[in-house]
């Protein structure tokens, strides 16, 4: 008889601890962990109170996209046209245009679909230039570098606005 009002005892002391254990969490649920630099995500917002890491966590993450894109395109040609380069300029905006960008706040994301934008219109006018064979004038290739380079100048004002230190 003693045993089994010991395997009892026990048995009633377990279910209790566990019934416990479940109550502290509901009540008490464990807290978040903040991270300061993760790969993917940071939780944008431009509030008043910002987490402790958060000005870190969105510089990091532009400043990765920012490197990333500039892989992207560190294959592509020199000035001079050829045909090679209006197919470099087609593969770099193909996998630049193809990088995630919704993670980041609104403004860097408005900015960097113009610049997306603007290489898109470029490498059209290069395929254009390329399958016509016909002479395009310069002006216009000058319209579209001018055009890439301030939606670029724009992207990077924008990604040091958040505190990124980029180029």
């Amino acid at each position: 008889m003693s045993n089994t009002r010991n395997i009892i005892a026990v048995a009633a002391f377990a279910a209790a601890f566990i019934f416990s254990a479940g109550l502290v969490r509901i009540f008490f649920p464990q807290p978040a962990v903040e991270v300061l630099y993760p790969s993917e995500t940071c939780p944008f917002s431009r509030s008043a109170v910002e987490p402790r890491g958060f000005e870190k966590c969105t510089a990091r993450s532009i400043e990765n996209f920012v490197r990333e894109d500039e892989l992207n395109g560190y294959d592509r040609s020199g000035n001079a046209y050829s045909d090679d380069k209006a197919e470099s300029v087609m593969i770099y905006w193909r996998k630049s245009s193809q990088m995630d960008a919704t993670r980041f706040p609104q403004d860097f994301q408005d900015a960097w679909g113009k610049h997306m934008q603007a290489w898109r219109n470029y490498a059209d006018y290069l395929h254009d230039r390329k399958t016509s064979r016909r002479n395009l004038s310069r002006p216009s290739e000058d319209y579209y570098n001018g055009e890439i380079d301030r939606t670029w100048d724009e992207v990077l004002r924008i990604g040091r606005s958040y505190g990124a230190d980029i180029d």
